[in-house]
């Protein structure tokens, strides 16, 4: 049950930076991807534990919001009011329980084909490969395609 919020609009990625996986993820995402992505007012709100350290690695990206560790409720109410999870994850093990998460509750997901191994969706995006222009394209259609409905 969506409800996306327009008048403060904001991207999801859901998980602690102080996960190594996470942290490399938000990382590449900043410094590859961010430079080609047309977020004009939109947020990316960043749940979970982070540490000091960490947090003083995004200090520079004034669209990167870190909310801290919340509870299940406040993470439900994000995901029905944001545009879109983002799950820009090119290394790690597993399925990427984000992404199960996310598509389970409705959200449309841009991540890497990486990250998307094993995962059925068709709200599931991700580009020809796992370049930062792949993600940015994905990303951009995206927001261009929701902002603009």
């Amino acid at each position: 049950n969506r409800s996306i919020d327009y008048v403060n609009p904001f991207i999801l990625f859901p998980g602690s930076v102080d996960f190594s996986q996470n942290l490399h993820a938000l990382k590449w995402f900043c410094k590859q991807v961010l430079p080609f992505v047309a977020l004009n007012k939109i947020k990316i709100y960043v749940t979970g534990s982070v540490s000091e350290p960490n947090r003083k690695l995004f200090c520079d990206y004034d669209v990167i919001q870190f909310t801290g560790e919340i509870d299940n409720n406040s993470l439900t109410k994000l995901y029905e009011s944001c545009l879109c999870v983002i799950a820009p994850i090119t290394t790690g093990t597993g399925l990427k329980i984000k992404i199960l998460e996310a598509t389970q509750q409705g959200v449309p997901v841009v991540t890497t084909k990486f990250a998307s191994k094993g995962i059925q969706s068709n709200i599931c995006m991700y580009g020809q490969n796992d370049s930062p222009e792949s993600f940015a394209s994905i990303l951009n259609e995206y927001i261009s395609k929701i902002m603009n409905r």
